[in-house]
């Protein structure tokens, strides 16, 4: 795999594990300007990183307002994401046997075995979609700038396989192609099933899940033995 060789907004040794809190993994780290390395905005990780969800943000210090970024990960399929996967299953498989027709089903348990097997594969192709779908939201100012890859990145560095949703803006439409390289697959292909996101550069994609369990917590974080 090529590594792009700008360097990562990202910083991977400034990913620290803190101390849970409300039974959430609780994730700190350092976002690096792009425009001026001496320049850093805190980062946190905030979830169940087992299940693949939560939420990443990043604070600017001199900004009041909250957040100048955040991005959600969850793998719940509802409202207009649970929409499209029922158009894309539809599109893939065709739809659901029907009983009352006549020159189809020779009988009732003719149709019980047709709907059966048509069930296993809906529920097959459904659970290819089941992924940790992201959501993102950078304010203006801050715009353009990585904030968007920082936060994919510390989630993809924490063992979260993030994959595009089948509801994307424009805006996260050209996020994608730029981390992947080319235009994302149509959405009710298994190409696209099959994509995840590609971590800034190496040092971020071999930076930690594995080493995790070589790890000490301390009141501050956590440091590899």
């Amino acid at each position: 795999m090529a590594w792009r060789v700008v360097k990562a907004p990202l910083d991977p040794s400034s990913i620290r594990h803190r101390r849970p809190e409300m039974g959430l993994d609780r994730v700190s780290a350092d976002f690096v300007h792009p425009r001026d390395p001496e320049i850093r905005y805190p980062m946190e990780f905030e979830g169940d990183l087992d299940e693949h969800e939560g939420t990443a943000r990043v604070f600017d210090p001199e900004s009041w307002r909250g957040p100048v970024g955040e991005a959600g990960i969850t793998t719940d399929c509802d409202g207009p994401r649970s929409t499209r996967i029922s158009e894309i299953v539809r599109m893939r498989i065709g739809d659901e046997p029907n009983e009352e027709d006549p020159e189809t089903w020779r009988g009732f348990d003719d149709y019980e075995d047709a709907f059966g097997d048509y069930m296993d594969e809906e529920a097959e192709v459904m659970e290819s979609y089941y992924r940790a779908f992201p959501s993102i939201d950078v304010q203006s100012p801050y715009q353009r700038i990585g904030i968007g890859t920082a936060m994919y990145d510390l989630m993809t560095a924490l063992g979260i396989d993030v994959a595009p949703d089948v509801v994307q803006s424009q805006a996260a439409q050209a996020l994608w192609a730029k981390n992947q390289g080319k235009r994302l697959p149509d959405d009710h292909t298994d190409e696209f099933t099959q994509v995840s996101w590609k971590p800034s550069n190496q040092e971020i994609a071999e930076w930690v899940d594995p080493a995790l369990h070589n790890m000490k917590m301390t009141d501050f974080g956590v440091k590899v033995r």
